[in-house]
């Protein structure tokens, strides 16, 4: 079959790594051509926190780049070209300012996701991006170790460059599939297997859902071990109570951790601290003073200036009591037991995760080391480049995923955009 299109370069996704590689390479006057799976384009971005789109955050680009844990060398090499100054400029560019009325998280002024979206599209089209919907790529071409062409559901497309740009597996009601780690993998790309990320944890514990909708705002998460023997993890942040489990920003961070390593065995335990503002001498002596001096109230009542009252509850009955326990009848054992739950936490035993359907953004992808750290090139064929969520790299909550595949899109299509040779 000949091929019934010539492009430069083709795109494979219309998400933010896409956009930003089409619009990066467009500028520098390629002939670019972005192929999208899906009906319209940046469908999750349209989702992303809350329909309003936490674009980035007011974090040095070093620092931001920490939270990256052992892949922020390649998030910094990225950051390095088009970093969060240079992205919030950008957005400025296009007429969709940012704002961060927090000091931290920088959204769209129109408080809208689709404003962004449209904005990115609208800037692909005036540097003369083709923008296809509904048009699925299903193999790269490769000729003499370099890209030649690619086929999509409707023939052959021509091209000496080629961005995968795919996106992960999270949400798949709003685009997520496997689709581009089958296109890196048929190149020899070796993929990291993908789980769930920034997704909120199902307890074997049924106690939580008496919680449900009670947040604590500084909990800290730990988990004894890992699934690689090394020293524990831990998180500090807010924690949400579900009907089925745990939620919150302290959850969620922690969450890939807990996916990744729930692929080799049943279950997780980890710990959570409600209140860290006391030690154990403190707390042993509060209850003590409420033993002597407040015997007729509640245990539970005690612990009303410190936690919720249905929280104070669940933790008095997994010490084996009840939660109308007097603090005059609480018992050495029980209270030493409270204290420790108080002081180092409550164990949860985690089974599932909510799944691919909730997750925020996917853990695990195409190999990070098999890709060139600042251009995003494939180091295993030329004219290859791969960008944003479909890489094994994501981060906490907060605008770090999409800043990562805004400034990995952007270096993609910039390097890319240089390999094109002159007519």
């Amino acid at each position: 079959m000949p091929p019934s299109d010539v492009f430069d370069i083709v795109i494979v996704g219309a998400g933010p790594a896409g956009l930003m590689a089409a619009i990066a390479a467009g500028r520098r006057g390629s002939r670019v051509l972005v192929c999208e799976r899906q009906k319209r384009s940046g469908k999750k971005l349209l989702a992303s926190g809350g329909g309003r789109c936490n674009v980035t955050n007011a974090l040095g680009d070093r620092t931001f780049a920490s939270r990256f844990g052992e892949k922020s060398s390649y998030v910094f090499a990225a950051l390095r070209k088009f970093g969060i100054e240079a992205i919030c400029n950008f957005f400025e560019s296009i007429r969709v300012p940012l704002k961060a009325n927090d000091g931290i998280h920088f959204f769209p002024e129109s408080n809208k996701a689709a404003s962004v979206v449209e904005a990115l599209v609208q800037a692909c089209r005036d540097c003369g991006v083709v923008l296809r919907t509904g048009c699925d790529v299903t193999s790269i071409q490769i000729k003499d170790g370099r890209v030649c062409g690619i086929i999509h559901s409707g023939g052959i497309i021509s091209t000496y460059a080629c961005v995968l740009a795919c996106g992960g597996k999270s949400y798949p009601k709003l685009s997520g599939c496997e689709r581009g780690y089958e296109l890196a993998s048929q190149v020899g790309h070796n993929i990291v297997e993908p789980v769930p990320g920034l997704v909120g944890l199902i307890t074997k514990e049924t106690w939580p859902g008496s919680c449900a909708g009670i947040s604590v705002k500084n909990a800290h998460i730990r988990i004894k071990e890992n699934c690689s023997g090394k020293r524990s993890l831990t998180q500090k942040g807010g924690l949400l109570f579900t009907h089925h489990g745990i939620s919150g920003p302290a959850v969620l961070n922690i969450s890939s951790a807990v996916s990744r390593m729930l692929l080799n065995r049943p279950e997780v335990r980890l710990y959570c601290v409600m209140q860290e503002d006391l030690d154990a001498g403190a707390w042993n002596k509060r209850f003590l003073e409420w033993q002597k001096e407040s015997g007729r109230k509640t245990v539970s009542n005690c612990l009303k200036p410190f936690l919720p009252a249905r929280l104070a509850d669940a933790l008095i009955n997994e010490t084996g009591c009840d939660k109308e326990v007097l603090a005059c009848n609480l018992s050495r054992a029980n209270r030493l037991r409270l204290v420790q739950i108080l002081t180092e936490g409550v164990e949860l035993t985690i089974t599932k995760s909510e799944g691919w359907d909730h997750a925020m953004v996917t853990s695990g992808g195409v190999l990070i080391r098999e890709i060139e750290k600042g251009t995003q090139a494939s180091l295993l064929i030329k004219g290859l480049y791969i960008a944003g969520e479909m890489i094994d790299c994501s981060g906490p909550c907060g605008g770090f995923n999409i800043t990562w595949a805004l400034s990995s899109g952007f270096c993609a299509g910039s390097a890319a955009a240089c390999e094109i040779p002159a007519c």
